[in-house]
């Protein structure tokens, strides 16, 4: 059984996972700060079209499948709901 230290590194490589792909393979700016809040769809960093991208890469990453209903602004908002979606897939 996992400790909570073990989940928090887990948790924290999951989300540095992401985030470096969408700065650095959807956004192209690895320079720009985004925060686990950013509004990624809402501020522009995120397309439907590149959101189908990052879909496309969690699944192939992770192992797991998102089915199309979870693509949506509320899973998609912002890092830390991109995160909390693919740990509860993980889970």
């Amino acid at each position: 059984m996992a400790s909570a230290l073990d989940y928090r590194e887990v948790k924290v490589e999951v989300k540095t996972l992401i985030k470096g792909h969408i700065l650095n393979e959807i956004i192209q700016n690895s320079d720009l700060q985004i925060g686990d809040d950013t509004p990624l769809i809402d501020e522009g960093y995120l397309t439907s079209l590149q959101a189908v991208e990052l879909v496309m890469f969690l699944e192939d990453q992770f192992k797991v499948e998102i089915d199309p209903i979870e693509v949506d602004e509320e899973n998609f908002r912002d890092l830390a709901s991109i995160t909390q979606l693919i740990e509860g897939k993980l889970a």
